[in-house]
């Protein structure tokens, strides 16, 4: 995973490690969901056009909320980021899914988390 990231631009901090990573489509935009054991990482698609900004990222130590709701018919994780606001994610898979969402409540969860 390690040189996927390298190549789509994202650069891991110092002993950061990548957790997993799914396909996945943030506010109109098609691309890469991140999740670090630090950051959580949305990097648009390399087809995404001539538009090349920087990730869109957030540290997992402002993670505030996490849940799912439907809308005709689909999932959308909502993620609340607290100041920083919140993210749609949509076009996960189910698998990618529940797997997000469980690895974002366990580190809201987490002793040492801030509001434990």
């Amino acid at each position: 995973m390690a040189d996927t990231l390298a190549q789509l631009g994202v650069e891991l901090g110092r002993g950061e490690q990548p957790a997993q990573m799914w396909f996945g489509r943030v506010e109109g935009s098609d691309g890469y969901v991140v999740l670090t054991d630090a950051r959580l990482l949305f990097v648009k698609g390399l087809r995404s056009g001539n538009g090349a900004s920087g990730p869109q990222q957030n540290s997992l130590s402002e993670l505030v909320g996490v849940e799912v709701l439907s809308r005709r018919r689909k999932q959308i994780l909502v993620i609340d980021w607290g100041r920083s606001g919140t993210m749609s994610i949509d076009s996960l898979s189910p698998k990618g899914l529940r797997q997000l969402r469980s690895a974002l409540l366990a580190r809201i969860d987490a002793p040492g988390t801030p509001g434990k």
